[in-house]
């Protein structure tokens, strides 16, 4: 069997290999060869199907932002089979995630933090607080 994959260049020296079949499942380098080969040692067999490659570029609007990819397999539509996989992955992320943050405790799901401080971007002011409010806005989405 053969496996389609994309490979996108997300950050100067740094690549990804996505398996379209398995959402989740990525092999990562500095180089496109270094991603796929990182990619083949999760999967049975290494892909050999064309590769669809995705070089970021900046953006127009803020040239500090690189585009990500929107790679020709996204294009397609969705097999029921496929979302019926999705949605069950998704309630299985969802369910461990709930388990691994009611194993915390509620001391420390009060602890304040905010992804701004660090560098990695600026979230909603809905996201900044704590890891209960996080967790209520995931219950609330259930």
């Amino acid at each position: 069997m053969t496996y389609r994959v994309g490979v996108e260049d997300i950050e100067p020296g740094q690549w990804v290999a996505w398996w379209f079949e398995r959402p989740g499942i990525t092999g990562g380098g500095p180089s496109l060869p270094e991603a796929v080969t990182a990619l083949s040692r999760q999967v049975p067999v290494i892909p050999v199907e064309p590769i669809d490659v995705f070089r970021a570029y900046p953006s127009l609007e803020d040239p500090d932002y690189l585009v990500n990819a929107f790679f020709e397999d996204d294009r397609r539509p969705l097999s029921a089979a496929e979302i019926a996989d999705g949605l069950a992955r998704l309630h299985e992320s969802r369910e461990r995630l709930l388990g691994l943050i009611h194993s915390v405790g509620p001391p420390r799901c009060r602890v304040r933090f905010s992804i701004g401080s660090s560098g990695v971007g600026k979230w909603p002011q809905r996201m900044r607080g704590n890891l209960a409010r996080f967790i209520g806005h995931l219950r609330a989405r259930k």
